[in-house]
């Protein structure tokens, strides 16, 4: 009863709705993939040495992200469209950290810009 309250509340006041599934779900799956052993990760977010240093933590944050960002769009959404907006949104963004980061192409002010647009977009459209 409660949680029906909240997401009402975030459904017709917060508008960056979209923004904020997405954004949520890069932070906890960048989480999981700067927890990895294998992968030599650049400075990007100056939180890499901490996640190689506590890697249960990481891990546990970037899974309750992903999981709180899944929920909500299972809520908004409905349960079918809600887990196949999930798993799109996770497979685009695991596609793109996998392969932009080790290039370079994603930092701090890219990921800045194109948060901040995609929620000016989606305010103003």
């Amino acid at each position: 009863m409660v949680w029906h309250y909240v997401t009402h509340y975030l459904t017709k006041y917060i508008l960056a709705l979209f923004s904020l599934f997405i954004i949520q779900i890069f932070i906890g799956f960048y989480f999981w993939y700067a927890t990895s052993k294998k992968m030599i990760l650049p400075v990007i977010f100056g939180i890499e040495k901490k996640a190689q240093e506590k890697q249960t933590l990481f891990k546990l944050l970037g899974s309750f992200l992903m999981a709180s960002g899944g929920f909500l769009a299972i809520n908004y959404f409905g349960f079918g469209a809600g887990l196949i907006y999930l798993s799109i949104v996770l497979m685009t963004i695991a596609s793109l950290i996998i392969l932009l980061i080790p290039l370079g192409v994603l930092n701090k002010t890219t990921f800045l810009i194109t948060s901040i647009i995609s929620v000016l977009i989606e305010n103003l459209i």
